[in-house]
């Protein structure tokens, strides 16, 4: 529970992926407030490369990944569930 960040998973094959062993984001999260504060969903496997950039985009969401932080942000006032489209961009041979 708590933030979800974007990291590398790698595979030779399709069926058998690993991770480096420091697990470090390639996406971090934002800063407390943001829209990109709480968790990253990253829908592409193979991100595209533009103009010598890698490009990620992502689904980002400011609560963390609990049920209180859920039911925390419903009763806030004025306050709404929100998702956005964003994009990371890197040079393309950033990995």
């Amino acid at each position: 529970m708590g933030i979800v960040d974007v990291q590398l998973a790698y595979s030779r094959d399709g069926q058998v992926w690993s991770r480096p062993n420091d697990r470090s984001a390639i996406v971090p999260t934002g800063e407390p407030g943001s829209p990109d504060a709480g968790i990253l969903f990253v829908p592409q496997s193979s991100p595209p490369v533009v103009n010598g950039e890698t490009w990620i985009y992502y689904t980002a969401c400011p609560e963390r990944h609990s049920i209180w932080d859920h039911k925390l942000v419903d009763q806030e006032a004025g306050r709404r569930r929100h998702r956005c489209c964003m994009l990371a961009r890197m040079p393309e041979d950033h990995w």
